[in-house]
């Protein structure tokens, strides 16, 4: 990806007034991009800069580089508070969803016990379909548990 910089940094970079730098312009020495400069080509017209060097662009490097570094910091790692809210939050919809899970098993461990103490008190047409609603109950039950 290609570096710019504005022609007044450009400029500054090469230790040139900006007037001097328009007349590179003007006569095609330099070419400008929306009123930017490639630093490719600056290091290429002017090879005997040490660009790396150059505390301008050395700046602008890391003021970019951890610009970035924070936006994708903020966008992908929420502040501590809020992860703690979170886990705070999640921890107590694991509790009460625990417990539900729990008051749900007692009520169908209950409801077997029921339809056993309504098969003793029923006829023969009744109990099989009791029985065959425990079989589908208990196997549903079992299958919770893996």
């Amino acid at each position: 990806m290609a570096e710019y910089v504005n022609v007044a940094k450009a400029a500054r970079i090469l230790g040139i007034s900006r007037s001097r730098m328009q007349e590179l312009i003007k006569t095609g020495e330099l070419q400008t991009f929306e009123g930017q400069v490639e630093m490719q080509e600056l290091r290429s017209k002017f090879p005997g800069l040490a660009f790396n060097e150059s505390p301008i662009v050395e700046r602008t490097k890391i003021i970019k580089d951890t610009a970035f570094g924070e936006r994708i910091q903020k966008l992908v790692e929420p502040p501590a508070d809020v992860l703690k809210s979170r886990i705070r939050r999640l921890s107590v919809d694991l509790n009460v969803e625990r417990t539900r899970a729990r008051d749900y098993r007692e009520i169908i461990e209950d409801l077997l016990k029921k339809l056993s103490e309504m098969q003793q008190f029923s006829n023969e047409s009744q109990r099989r379909i009791i029985h065959e609603l425990n079989l589908w109950l208990v196997a549903r039950f079992e299958s919770t548990k893996e």
